[in-house]
């Protein structure tokens, strides 16, 4: 009978830490792509903000018309 009682309470130390487990990974998930979404800016090379910029004068008169 002590048997069973250990396995019952091994089953539910197992569930306990699993769920620990995946509780602390979805936190720490989240952290981080917390982390890396204010520091992506930073290390993006300076991309042209207008169509203007980045293709030049004919880019912006062709998309005026369109």
């Amino acid at each position: 009978m002590a048997f069973i009682w250990q396995l019952v309470s091994l089953a539910i130390y197992l569930v306990g830490a699993v769920a620990i487990g995946a509780y602390l990974y979805d936190n720490f998930r989240s952290l981080i792509s917390i982390i890396k979404a204010l520091l992506e800016p930073y290390f993006q090379p300076q991309l042209p903000q207008s169509l203007l910029d980045k293709f030049g004068k004919w880019a912006g008169k062709f998309f005026l018309y369109y």
